[in-house]
């Protein structure tokens, strides 16, 4: 079932509920029936469902047996010597290692509690780092510990392929990046490059959805955020982010075209607009475009991973765009988020050419914004799509809501224009749910 296993559960779940009254109907016959119910392994949908329980259940109750070991032992800390100490804490890690593997890669009797102890050594391991130093009275830097611990976490991993060690090596990596940049705010941010070439390799190996999200966001933000820390400049985080927003999405576009990774699409673009539309409802504030001046900088480290998400960006959009635009469903969403980011991000490069503010960046943002709310609109609508079609309403009436309460007006001319917006969106759902009805009908 390689070709459908990345249908969602709750598809096929449906879809073996429907087929029943499809057989009952006189639309499908038994064979039918069968045929679709064996081609998307319809039989299996409630054991796969019990699996992911089961296995939710192995978890909690391993962490719930590991903090009560933990705490057994706290009572009698003092009283233990530190070789002992040492020697508990490494025998409960590789117990929970050994028992897991054991259960899940040799007999395979329980592979779901074998995986769950699997991950409770992970977990442990990362709180015997911290309990070592302890007993040493080592002290270094938090982050120091929470990056051995990642690098624990993501070889294990690898050589398991485990996905809830993947995702502790993400989480605990970036907390890690976060504590290390605050005291490096002006050095190279080489976490960006080492998650790309760690984490993303992993996520393609198990196509997961969740690794891949999660890297993605690990990678985006560590590049927004090391360009704020190193030059506390609204321009810098705004370049960063109209930068990481492109990326996102020609990422997206990129994987779309393949059939293997085509799962990742999602996600990717849906991260790309919403960075994009964030940078320029953000920046649609006056009191917060007028800081988007570029004043001169101590440090440049931050423009090495901003201008490489900038490369990668240029390739993936260059070798995608044709296919983008054939597609109707990406191309208008295609086109406001690669305008949107395209225009917000030579904001600071024209302040800094013509030496300061001007309302025109006002103007400009919120006309940015109102790209991506129609954009997204079109798109729904060409899509017939619900999710995108409202997506856009709903993102056009928070632009004019917050322009009418940013600015002092008359109650009355706000008053008019709430109660236009409300009417306006009613009658859009009206119209747009009509469409759709027709659309259905045509198709019928």
């Amino acid at each position: 079932m390689k070709k459908y296993s990345r249908i969602s559960s709750r598809f096929r779940e449906q879809l073996r509920h429907e087929l029943q009254s499809w057989q009952a109907d006189g639309i499908i016959n038994t064979d039918q029936s069968a045929a679709i119910s064996q081609r998307y392994k319809l039989d299996q949908t409630a054991r796969e469902t019990s699996n992911i329980l089961l296995f939710a259940i192995y978890i909690i109750g391993s962490v719930l047996v590991a903090a009560g070991v933990i705490s057994f032992v706290a009572a009698h800390w003092d009283m233990i010597t530190p070789s002992l100490k040492v020697a508990l804490i490494v025998a409960f890690m590789l117990v929970c290692h050994i028992a897991g593997f054991y259960l899940w890669k040799i007999s395979a009797k329980s592979p779901r509690l074998g995986h769950a102890l699997i991950v409770l050594g992970t977990l442990v391991f990362g709180a015997n780092i911290g309990l070592l130093a302890q007993i040493f009275h080592i002290k270094a830097n938090f982050y120091n510990g929470l990056f051995a611990w990642a690098i624990g976490a993501i070889v294990m991993a690898y050589a398991l392929e485990s996905i809830p060690n993947a995702v502790i090596a993400i989480i605990v990596s970036f907390i890690a990046f976060c504590g290390w940049l605050d005291d490096y705010p002006h050095t190279l941010c080489y976490y960006t490059f080492v998650a790309a070439a760690a984490f993303l390799p992993f996520a393609c190996l198990r196509r997961s959805v969740l690794t891949f999200a999660l890297s993605l966001l690990a990678i985006g933000i560590s590049v927004i955020v090391c360009a704020g820390l190193d030059t506390e400049q609204f321009s810098a985080f705004l370049l960063a982010t109209a930068g990481v927003g492109l990326f996102y999405f020609g990422l997206g576009l990129l994987v779309n075209l393949s059939v293997n990774f085509k799962a990742f699409a999602g996600p990717a673009m849906v991260l790309g607009t919403v960075l994009t539309a964030f940078n320029a409802y953000f920046f649609s504030f006056r009191e917060l475009a007028e800081e988007i001046p570029l004043d001169p900088m101590d440090s440049w480290m931050w423009t090495v991973p901003v201008a490489s998400a900038y490369i990668i960006a240029a390739m993936f959009w260059a070798y995608t765009f044709r296919s983008a635009m054939a597609n109707r469903r990406l191309r208008f969403i295609s086109i406001s988020v690669l305008v949107s980011a395209v225009l917000a991000a030579s904001v600071p490069l024209s302040t800094y050419l013509t030496g300061g503010y001007h309302l025109f960046h006002v103007i400009l943002f919120n006309i940015l914004s109102l790209v991506l709310a129609v954009g997204l609109t079109a798109a729904g609508f060409v899509a017939l799509d619900r999710r995108l079609f409202w997506t856009g309403i709903l993102f056009t009436a928070l632009i004019i809501t917050s322009r009418f309460l940013e600015y002092e007006t008359d109650l009355l001319l706000k008053a008019a224009v709430f109660t236009a917006c409300g009417i306006s969106l009613i009658l859009a759902g009206v119209g747009f749910e009509g469409y759709l009805k027709k659309r259905r009908l045509t198709n019928e």
